[in-house]
């Protein structure tokens, strides 16, 4: 069964990491993998709480090794599933507690966007919101909102005038010619009544529907 090899092979190796299990006293922690632990790590020390609450870095998400799990929910009574767009982690965390009838409380995208990008302060703001989670700590929590709202708020008391650039190709990007010949013949198609959809990711691809215009 290549499920159970790969779980026998992840539990024996250091994919997956606990940080900061035995410091703090507050019984939460965050369960997170990727870049979404980078954007953690980096909120709770701008928040000032680093090293206060205990980590589990999955390094492989798929399948989720169950036995890390559980070491890392001794003690918890609350756990917050930190991860970009749909519930992946969160909903096999939830499978792993409900086969062993662990009750530890799970957060995830009931206080977190399904939809978008991460960032530091997304995060802060997100935790911040939900700061009564955090007993002890919740001041911290609450002084970060607040030194965000102030700084935003001097922020948009400032009048820049910035030149409007349209997003363009890099120099020498050999999509230039692909896309202008292919907006050519698009306008060719018109004449005959017929006419295309320009589909395209948020990158390069995104700009063929407006390069050469």
């Amino acid at each position: 069964n290549r499920n159970k090899l790969a779980k026998e092979y992840i539990k024996n190796s250091e994919l997956n990491q606990i940080f900061s299990k035995e410091r703090g006293g507050e019984k939460i922690g965050f369960i997170t993998a990727g870049l979404s632990y980078a954007y953690l790590s980096e909120a709770l020390r701008e928040i000032g709480v680093e090293g206060t609450f205990p980590i589990l870095k999955l390094g492989a998400v798929y399948p989720v090794e169950e036995g890390i799990v559980t070491k890392f929910n001794k003690g918890l009574e609350k756990i917050i599933i930190v991860e970009e767009l749909r519930p992946f982690i969160e909903d096999r965390i939830k499978i792993i507690f409900q086969e062993r009838g662990i009750t530890t409380k799970v957060y995830g995208k009931d206080i977190f966007l399904s939809y978008g990008e991460f960032n530091p302060t997304l995060i802060e703001k997100v935790l911040g919101k939900h700061s009564s989670l955090f007993g002890s700590k919740k001041k911290d929590f609450d002084k970060r909102i607040n030194d965000i709202e102030d700084y935003n708020s001097k922020l948009n008391s400032i009048a820049i005038n910035i030149p409007k650039r349209t997003p363009n190709f890099c120099p020498g990007c050999p999509h230039r010619g692909t896309v202008y010949w292919l907006n050519i013949a698009i306008e060719e198609e018109k004449k005959y009544g017929r006419y295309y959809v320009n589909l395209g990711d948020i990158g390069c691809y995104g700009m063929a529907s407006i390069f050469g215009k």
